[in-house]
């Protein structure tokens, strides 16, 4: 699914596509169509970390930021902590990741 989110936090869907298989190819091909039909100013994109996803993004978008998506971050930074330990450290986590500055969220850190 390709969700946009505009200047006042709107939210629409711009494309989604059911099965078929996820490769940077495929996703450049639609990265490409979107941009044809008119998506062309984009400040961000937000992936789960598929390869190749990035590098078709920015060859569509390449004045664009790029950033993995906090829900995956997560995931991947508890997957390696003790299972015992997963609660409080998810707990943590957030202390960080909704921080309204930088300077809050080191300081969480």
């Amino acid at each position: 699914m390709v969700l946009g989110v505009n200047e006042e936090g709107y939210r629409e869907i711009l494309d989604f596509f059911v099965g078929g298989q996820e490769s940077a190819y495929v996703w450049q091909e639609i990265l490409q169509n979107l941009y044809k039909r008119g998506v062309k100013e984009v400040l961000l994109g937000v992936f789960d970390g598929l390869p190749g996803l990035e590098e078709a993004f920015q060859a569509v978008y390449p004045k664009a930021d790029v950033q993995r998506c906090v829900v995956h971050k997560v995931r991947n930074t508890l997957s390696r902590v003790q299972k015992k330990d997963r609660f409080e450290m998810a707990e943590d986590l957030k202390l960080i990741y909704r921080s309204p500055s930088k300077e809050i969220a080191l300081e969480m850190f």
